[in-house]
């Protein structure tokens, strides 16, 4: 083993390589003199697939109270869209109404999402409304029903994943 690493130290100091391969040297003697044995490799584990931390009567519980006030918003969200300005005061303040019954709803956790991405669609469009209703610029009231109309997306995004998950 010796005259190896001599013979080779002799002919990488010749050629100007052995400081390249000192850690290599350096790594061979050890592992040799201390009986090193190289170690095993482990099998690969099949990771478990991951298991929601919710149940389905939680998301159908959540869902029987979310409907109601969701279809009641969107009811009077589509009359607000094809009503005049002087008839939206009542119209806006019955979205906000719901908007905080919304607000007080507690998602369980696989809705959280979709919780979230509701309330700030329904207060993109109170907003874009309250816009109107103050004559403000037309680039800021469209830009209110823009974000309002992202969120409902992602939103359902949101669902979709979920039900996905439970195999709808």
């Amino acid at each position: 083993m010796h005259a190896a690493l001599d013979s080779l130290s002799r002919t990488w100091r010749h050629e100007g390589h052995l400081r390249k391969a000192l850690p290599f040297i350096l790594a061979l003697v050890l592992s040799v003199s201390c009986g090193l044995e190289a170690t095993p490799t482990r099998r690969p584990t099949r990771t478990p697939t991951p298991r929601p931390g919710w149940t389905r009567d939680e998301y159908l519980r959540f869902m029987g109270q979310a409907k109601p006030l969701f279809l009641g918003y969107a009811d009077t969200l589509k009359v607000a869209f094809s009503s005049s300005r002087v008839a939206l005061p009542s119209l806006v303040r019955e979205m906000q109404e719901l908007h905080r019954e919304w607000e007080r709803l507690h998602p369980p956790q696989c809705m959280r999402e979709y919780w979230e991405y509701i309330g700030e669609s329904m207060g993109c469009n109170i907003d874009g409304f309250l816009a109107f209703m103050a004559r403000e610029d037309e680039s800021v009231v469209a830009t209110h029903f823009a974000r309002g109309t992202s969120a409902l997306r992602n939103a359902q995004t949101a669902r979709e994943r979920v039900e996905k998950m439970m195999g709808h």
